[in-house]
């Protein structure tokens, strides 16, 4: 879906928490958080606590996330030059 792309592609960079995806993905925190379940599900991404804010959970590309992502990221930016282009 497009916001599972808007999380692999604002993660590739690193890790980020959920209410950082949320705002970045343009989401609702709960419509991401069902998303990242599914996507957790998947294999593609991985939550991982803070250790000085237990409230706070940042989330992370697996392996399978970073590899799917490095095949769609230059596609996207290559169809974003494409339609900036043009």
């Amino acid at each position: 879906s497009v916001l599972e792309w808007r999380v692999l592609g604002q993660l590739s960079s690193g890790p980020e928490t959920v209410s950082t995806l949320a705002e970045m993905a343009l989401s609702k925190q709960p419509t991401l958080t069902k998303v990242l379940d599914r996507m957790a599900k998947d294999g593609l991404v991985a939550r991982l606590e803070d250790a000085a804010d237990r409230r706070r959970t940042f989330v992370r590309l697996t392996e399978k996330g970073r590899a799917l992502a490095a095949e769609l990221v230059p596609l996207a930016r290559a169809h974003e030059a494409q339609v900036l282009a043009g």
